[in-house]
């Protein structure tokens, strides 16, 4: 393991992300890519959601004063996320 290859590790340990090395011990990946899951969290309570549904199908019907459906499919209101008050 690189120099470089510690300090990602060391830093990735600092922020409380743990690599878990399934193969040589310590081996480093070619490659990794870290993705927030926030937002694939709200669309999935907003599909679940009684509200959030009523709202996407006016949103549909162009009826929705206020609410659209933003990037990746998540609702918005004033351009603010939706948040489920459900799983809170």
């Amino acid at each position: 393991m690189t120099i470089v290859q510690s300090e990602i590790l060391r830093d990735l340990e600092s922020m409380g992300i743990e690599l878990v090395f399934w193969e040589k011990p310590r081996s480093f990946p070619g490659s990794l890519v870290v993705q927030p899951i926030l937002l694939d969290e709200i669309k999935q309570a907003q599909v679940k959601d009684e509200e959030v549904k009523k709202n996407r199908k006016s949103i549909n019907k162009g009826k929705a004063l206020g609410f659209i459906e933003g990037e990746r499919g998540v609702i918005k209101f004033q351009n603010r996320i939706c948040v489920s008050q459900e799983g809170s």
